[in-house]
């Protein structure tokens, strides 16, 4: 799945910032422990992938990101496949770039 545009992602934080939308961290515990996005929730990529989900709100859009954006693809196709608004922000980088916060 290919990473939405940076206007997108500026959009995204945006929301995220208002509770409208769900930003979701899907690398592992030692990347997140690094550096993450402010606001952002952590679930691997590697549980979704062998069948765990997130609980996540079904009812605002989740925005996935990782390093550089591969596998928030493969999470955004995922959470997709069983009923979520997901979209591929990209990597960590992405995010910001378009003004968002990390800690």
């Amino acid at each position: 799945m290919d990473k939405i545009s940076q206007e997108d992602v500026a959009e995204a934080i945006t929301r995220a910032g208002q509770g409208t939308a769900y930003i979701l961290d899907v690398r592992e515990d030692d990347e997140w422990a690094t550096s993450h996005a402010v606001g952002a929730h952590l679930f691997s990529i590697k549980k979704m992938e062998k069948g765990q989900l997130p609980d996540v709100p079904k009812d605002i859009p989740v925005y996935t990101y990782c390093g550089s954006g591969g596998r928030a693809g493969r999470a955004a196709i995922i959470l997709q496949n069983h009923g979520w608004e997901a979209k591929n922000l990209g990597g960590l980088r992405d995010w910001i770039k378009a003004g968002g916060t990390t800690t």
